[in-house]
């Protein structure tokens, strides 16, 4: 790829080009990644977890001298856990470090499965490539529209996490806790037992199936971290595009001048500047005013009928005032 240009100036424009290709390279590659990397790496981490959890389902029945009948017609699973355990056994000793490396396997697989997808993509997808031509500031301005026209995903990257994680999550806990109820209900729960023991061994088992869901969310959230740079590369783009257009600024008097005509015009704040002294305002403010006292509210029509209502009066005596 093209060295990062963080900073455009007219000597390393040409530069700048070259980068803005790359990138555009990067995310066309990228919205095919995400429909097959981010997938690829969902069911890899969720095959592995289902097989890690079943091994110690295995391995805790195993222990107790019971045997879990449904793991007896996939007899690889438990195996390929005990392999993989003896392996660590290779290395040390110590449980707690034997169960960090079997978790850190989780991730090893799909990991390595994506970047191996991303790079045979990378190596046959290319991107369009930018054609620029005439002045500087015309030149600006060509490479600023070829970078924010995209190419973009229509889902976000987010979105497609969230789905590939209920999948992953719901496909592996809906296998693990059928095996599990299976094997609870065989073995502890004896023909014609009371109903509420059925009642508590169901609350628990779907307790348990929330906990390990949550579980599972986090660790797939890990996951994303990792495989994320794979067929994501949206927040680069945002940040060149945001230098292209500040150079474009630099260099294009004109473009200067139009967006600060622009801004002026969509404001339409300043006709309400002096509208506390149209008749409007003050008729509006009179009668909130009366609610607010808790007095009837008249109109300025209504006041000036009132006044001269009041003067006749006063004039014809009949106010009280006599007779003028």
């Amino acid at each position: 790829m093209s060295k990062k240009i963080t900073k455009i100036s007219k000597e390393n424009f040409p530069a700048a080009v070259d980068y803005a290709y790359a990138l555009n390279n990067k995310m066309t590659t990228n919205i095919l990644a995400q429909n097959i990397v981010l997938p690829i790496g969902s069911m890899l981490f969720a095959i592995h977890t289902l097989i890690l959890l079943l091994g110690i389902a295995h391995a805790i029945v195993a222990d107790n001298n019971g045997s879990l009948a449904i793991l007896d017609a996939f007899p690889f699973i438990p195996d390929y856990c005990i392999s993989v355990w003896e392996q660590f056994g290779l290395i040390t000793d110590l449980v707690f470090f034997k169960i960090v490396m079997f978790f850190a396997s989780l991730y090893l697989v799909p990991i390595v499965a994506c970047g191996v997808v991303r790079l045979i993509l990378s190596i046959f997808i290319r991107g369009k490539k930018p054609t620029l031509e005439g002045t500087a500031a015309q030149q600006a301005k060509q490479l600023y529209l070829y970078v924010e026209q995209g190419p973009f995903h229509k889902r976000n990257s987010y979105d497609a996490q969230i789905i590939w994680c209920r999948i992953g999550g719901i496909s592996v806990i809906a296998c693990f806790t059928a095996v599990v109820s299976h094997a609870l209900y065989t073995n502890l729960i004896p023909n014609g037992s009371a109903l509420w023991l059925h009642i508590v061994l169901v609350v628990i088992i779907i307790l348990e199936a929330v906990l390990l869901y949550l579980l599972y969310a986090r660790l797939y959230f890990l996951l994303t971290v990792f495989i994320k740079p794979y067929y994501d590369s949206r927040k680069k783009w945002e940040t060149f595009k945001d230098e292209v257009d500040r150079y474009w600024l630099s260099v294009d008097a004109d473009e200067q001048k139009r967006r600060k005509e622009a801004s002026k015009k969509s404001y339409d704040g300043w006709k309400y500047k002096k509208l506390e002294e149209t008749a409007y305002y003050k008729s509006k403010f009179n009668e909130y005013y009366a609610q607010y006292m808790g007095q009837p509210y008249e109109t300025e029509e209504d006041r000036a009928k009132r006044i001269a209502r009041e003067v006749e009066e006063d004039l014809s005596g009949g106010g009280g005032w006599g007779d003028y």
